[in-house]
C-alpha cells in the first residue's frame, strides 16, 4: 500500500499547487475587471483606415467562466488536503477486506470527481471564449466608449490586439496570450 500512497500524495500535492495558482490568477482577473483603471481607461484602435476609441472593457463582460474556474480552483484547494489526509490516515482496517476496498473506492471517487470538475471548467471556458461576439472596428461605442457586444475578457483583448496602435499593441497582445493575471504584473 505504501508504494501506491507516494504517487497519489504527489498527485494531491500537484493538484493543490495548481489550484492555488489558478485561484491567484483568476482572483487577479476579477479584481482587474472591477478596477477603476480597467473601467475608465480608453485607447485608440485603427486598421489603417478607420480609427476609433474604445474602453479597455466591453459594455457586456462575460465573467461567468472566471467564477467557474474560481470554483474549480477552490475545490482543488480543499480536496487535495482531504485526499492526502485520507491517504495518510492509518486505519485499523485489515488489508484486502471489504471496508478497505470501500475506503480506496471513496478516495478514488473523490479524485475522479475533482478531475471531472476541472475538465468541465476548461470546456465551459473554451465554449464561452468561442461564443464571444465578433469585433468590428466600425461599431458605434455605447456610453463611456464601451464596445457593444458580449465578450470574455480574454476574447476582447485578443480582438483589440489586432487593431491597437503601436504603443498599446504589446499590452493587448500580452493580455490575450498570457491572461490578465500575468500580463498586468509583467510576470
Amino acid at each position: 500500500m505504501l508504494s501506491l500512497r507516494v504517487p497519489m500524495l504527489v498527485a494531491a500535492g500537484l493538484l493543490f499547487m495548481i489550484s492555488v495558482t489558478l485561484l491567484g490568477l483568476v482572483s487577479h482577473t476579477l479584481a482587474y475587471s472591477d478596477s477603476s483603471t480597467a473601467r475608465n481607461s480608453v485607447a485608440t484602435f485603427s486598421d489603417g483606415i478607420i480609427q476609433n476609441t474604445f474602453a479597455y472593457l466591453p459594455a457586456s463582460l462575460n465573467s461567468n467562466n472566471d467564477w467557474i474556474i474560481f470554483a474549480a480552483g477552490m475545490g482543488g484547494t480543499l480536496d487535495a488536503p482531504l485526499i492526502s489526509i485520507l491517504l495518510l490516515k492509518r486505519t485499523p482496517i485489515r488489508w484486502k477486506t471489504r471496508s478497505f476496498h470501500a475506503f480506496n473506492a471513496g478516495v478514488a471517487a473523490l479524485s475522479l470527481l475533482r478531475i471531472g470538475v476541472a475538465i468541465a471548467a476548461i470546456a465551459y471556458t473554451a465554449i464561452a471564449f468561442r461564443n464571444s461576439s465578433n469585433f468590428d472596428l466600425n461599431a458605434t461605442p455605447e456610453s463611456g466608449r464601451k464596445y457593444p457586444g458580449r465578450f470574455t475578457l480574454e476574447a476582447f483583448n485578443c480582438h483589440l490586439r489586432d487593431y491597437a496602435l503601436e504603443g498599446e499593441a504589446g499590452r493587448f497582445s500580452r493580455l490575450c496570450t498570457e491572461g490578465v493575471g500575468l500580463a498586468v504584473h509583467g510576470v
